[in-house]
């Protein structure tokens, strides 16, 4: 039995790969590595269009939602067009390709809100920096709320200032 199995030809076929298979292939260590750093790459460079995405939006006053029901195969909001469009005419599979994925696109309600956060935060940062930098001594502070379309409550803040030459800045 032993002997017939080790003459036979799919043992020796077998014995033949495998003292010549570290020689033809990467160690699996390292295609493990270069796979998790192509990833790695991959998804940080969508995470970064996605994020000048909501910055384009944001900076236009653009809404970024719209009717968001994933389950139902409804995406159809500013953001998602927008990152549809810049692909279109060129050629870019890999967008596409990120766009059609279910999971892992880094474009869910939550996720977009703590980018849109993060946002919110470094303009809060930038016009505090700008009074203090002016050595503002009087400044005062707007706010006013309205009702949208869809009879959500809107706020707006708005910081009045005067900087050295006592001329009025108006950040919201």
């Amino acid at each position: 039995g032993f002997s017939k199995h080790q003459n036979g030809d799919g043992h020796s076929t077998a014995v033949t790969r495998l003292i010549t298979a570290p020689s033809a292939c990467k160690d699996i260590a390292v295609m493990l590595h270069e796979s998790t750093t192509q990833e790695r790459a991959y998804n940080r460079d969508m995470f970064l269009r996605l994020v000048r995405s909501v910055r384009y939006l944001l900076c236009r006053g653009l809404a970024l939602r719209g009717n968001w029901q994933p389950d139902k195969g409804l995406e159809d909001n500013n953001l998602l067009d927008l990152l549809k469009f810049s692909c279109e005419g060129v050629d870019q599979p890999d967008v596409e390709e990120w766009l059609r994925r279910k999971y892992n696109k880094f474009t869910s309600p939550k996720i977009v809100n703590e980018i849109l956060q993060l946002f919110g935060q470094e303009t809060t940062r930038r016009v505090i920096k700008k009074i203090k930098d002016a050595k503002c001594d009087y400044f005062s502070i707007m706010a006013d709320e309205t009702s949208d379309v869809s009879r959500k409550e809107q706020v707006v803040i708005c910081l009045r200032w005067l900087d050295d030459d006592l001329t009025p800045h108006e950040d919201y």
